[in-house]
């Protein structure tokens, strides 16, 4: 959706007097003889003191209609016209007030730079400068459009870049968060084999005996980080009567089956890993993994890196969203279109 901010009568007269001075500029000097034979061109868009003409927004829409086409097999409704017009002219508007901000930060793009992207888009579709030209040609696009196209992109990469970057907030912990879901998902179908030493904690116990519970069930745990073998002390220490003679072990399960603190906290786990201790109605456990089903899931260790970019890439999508709705807010706008 297109931002307008609210315009003042001020505001108003002035958008209409600049319509009325470009209009006016249009016009040969000797106009007043031959008024009726010039086409006047419209305006689209009024982006503080600059206007975005309609001829340009359809030279810029004129890619995206042409790839609409192909992929359609068939021209594009009017209606599928004015919806690219109009994306079409969010992105200039876009671009105008990057320029703007690319002016007070004196951010440019030189020759050289847009030289090299250019020809490493050629190179990346294996094609020599001036295969690559006529390829352009082909799809209707001009090597002087797309080299102003590319100068585009460049400026606003550079400005996004040094404007928003700062923004994006993504670490290793939400990256952690992310996988754990993933592997939350994957696992959903396959079973594991867990075990758990039980601090009982009766129904009608009071705060000071939970927190003496809670403190046992912390010192095993510190055993168990020292060397402790799990299984001997679930045999000794264990207030599961059924499972404490076996080492603690609970058996083949599949997710869901335990009560849900405890199922969630399983599901984290990797063979041989522990946590706890873990609250649920019966008292205080120490859980470890015995086996898993190997699901094909990847260690964290071995897609931390893939899993960050990704975060960090939607972060930044986020972060120069709100950026733009930002400088839109505090820039006079006039959609005419």
């Amino acid at each position: 959706m297109v931002n307008h901010r609210e315009r003042s009568p001020f505001r108003r007269i002035a958008s209409r007097c600049l319509l009325a001075a470009v209009l006016a500029c249009a016009l040969p000097a000797t106009a007043q003889d031959a008024a009726s034979d010039v086409r006047i061109d419209g305006i689209a868009a009024i982006v503080g003191d600059h206007i975005i003409l309609l001829s340009e927004v359809h030279v810029h829409a004129r890619p995206m209609i042409l790839e609409a086409e192909a992929q359609g097999g068939t021209k594009t409704s009017p209606a599928q016209r004015r919806i690219l017009l109009e994306a079409a002219l969010n992105e200039m508007i876009d671009d105008r007030l990057i320029a703007e901000q690319a002016a007070e930060m004196q951010v440019v793009v030189t020759t050289e730079e847009v030289e090299a992207a250019l020809q490493t888009m050629a190179s990346e579709h294996g094609l020599e400068m001036s295969a690559f030209e006529r390829a352009l040609e082909a799809q209707g696009t001009t090597i002087m459009e797309y080299r102003a196209n590319m100068r585009r992109e460049l400026l606003k990469y550079k400005v996004i870049n040094l404007r928003v970057r700062g923004r994006v907030k993504v670490g290793e912990a939400e990256a952690r968060d992310y996988y754990n879901r993933l592997v939350r998902d994957a696992r959903s179908g396959g079973y594991f084999v867990g075990a758990h030493i039980l601090v009982r904690v009766p129904k009608d116990a009071r705060n000071a005996d939970i927190a003496r519970l809670r403190k046992e069930a912390v010192a095993l745990k510190s055993q168990l980080a020292e060397g402790a073998d799990f299984a001997v002390l679930a045999q000794q220490h264990s207030e599961d009567a059924v499972t404490a003679p076996r080492g603690g072990a609970l058996g083949k399960h599949l997710p869901g089956r335990l009560p849900r603190t405890l199922d969630a906290a399983f599901q984290d786990l990797e063979t041989g890993e522990i946590a706890g201790p873990i609250r649920t109605n019966a008292g205080f456990h120490i859980v470890k993994m015995l086996e898993r089903e190997d699901l094909g899931v990847q260690p964290f260790a071995d897609v931390s890196q893939r899993i960050l970019s990704q975060l960090m890439q939607e972060e930044m999508m986020r972060q120069q969203k709100i950026w733009f709705q930002e400088l839109r807010a505090k820039t006079f706008i006039d959609i005419l279109l």
